[in-house]
Formats: structure tokens, C-alpha cells, sequence
């Protein structure tokens, strides 16, 4: 992975990877959908198609086509289905 170059007078920064590096919250890197697919077992074109929809877990989009789940999103958003689990 490159590393950002220091800023001279007369150099320019390469963000090249800044902009290529998904972005973080306080609680963590932000997942892709297909990272969310590979550890959750939610197929992205399902969560492609809860966007469309205006459902599903919260998402973040960056750069018109970038989107990306925080993980505490993905679990909070799977809890609210859980079903029964009531006494026997």
C-alpha cells in the first residue's frame, strides 16, 4: 500500500489511497457488502435490495457507489428479528 507523501511547496500529496481506504467510525472500520456477506451470511444482492427499498440495516454511502455497514448497525439490525425464544 502506498504511503501518503509529505507535503512540499512544491510536491503534491498522493490520496490516491486515502480515498481507496474505507472509512472508520469510533467503533470500528466500516464493513462492504460483500465483507457484511462473508461474516453475517446476508447475500448482497438481499442487501442491495433493502436499500432500494428504504429497509434494512443503516448504511453509509460515500462517493455515489461506495457503500459501507458499521458492524454494531448489522447486529442491532439483525436483533430487532429475532422471533419467540419464549418459556417452554
Amino acid at each position: 500500500m502506498k504511503r501518503l507523501s509529505q507535503t512540499t511547496p512544491n510536491s503534491r500529496t498522493d490520496t490516491s489511497t486515502a480515498l481507496a481506504t474505507p472509512p472508520a467510525t469510533p467503533r470500528g472500520r466500516l464493513l462492504s457488502e460483500r465483507e457484511v456477506e462473508e461474516e453475517f451470511a446476508i447475500k448482497m444482492k438481499y442487501l442491495q435490495k433493502l436499500r432500494l427499498f428504504g429497509r434494512g440495516p443503516r448504511y453509509f454511502k460515500f462517493s455515489g457507489r461506495m457503500v459501507r455497514y458499521s458492524r454494531a448497525d448489522i447486529e442491532l439490525w439483525i436483533e430487532s428479528h429475532a422471533q419467540g425464544g419464549g418459556a417452554r
